[in-house]
Order: C-alpha cells, then structure tokens, then sequence
C-alpha cells in the first residue's frame, strides 16, 4: 500500500539530524523522531554524537524548523501464519 502523507519535518546542521513527526490517530499524541545524517557505515559514531549533542537549546532550535511536507509512505503488512503439528499417544 503506498500514499501521500502530511508530516513535519525539521533539520538541523548542529546537530547533523533530521526531525520527522509521526501524529497518531487523532493528532492528540504524536512520536518524533530524530534520523542522524550520516552514511551507514557511521551509524553508531553519528547516533552517539548526535545523543552527547542533544540539549534542551538545541531541540528548541531543532523544533522551530519544523515545516508541513508531503512524503511518500509505503506499509507493508506482514502475516506470519504459524502451524503446530501434534501427535496424541494412544492411551
């Protein structure tokens, strides 16, 4: 299943991350996620720098890029079927 979607998103370059609202049902809670810019094999190194960086001063900058986009989604859904065989001893 593939769609437009509404987000906010944000970015700053002090802290080489990008910031992506996920609003839930109703828009009354929503998770924000912070994606550090750095290639994969950085990862750990970029996660670890972007955490010691992570302020209260920063985030407030952070959340005042936020802007409306429209982004692509895709969901997958994934049914896991599991069988069980069983065997009855005769009594």
């Amino acid at each position: 299943m593939a769609g437009k979607l509404k987000v906010l998103r944000g970015f700053s370059s002090d802290l080489r991350c990008r910031l992506l609202e996920l609003p839930f049902v109703g828009k009354r809670l929503s998770m924000f996620i912070l994606l550090p810019d750095e290639d994969v094999e950085n990862q750990p190194e970029a996660l670890s720098r972007l955490e010691r960086n992570l302020t209260a001063a920063n985030l407030k900058k952070l959340f005042a890029t936020l802007s409306v986009s429209r982004i692509s989604c895709y969901t997958f859904i994934f049914i896991n079927v599991f069988h069980r065989n069983m065997e009855l001893n005769n009594m």
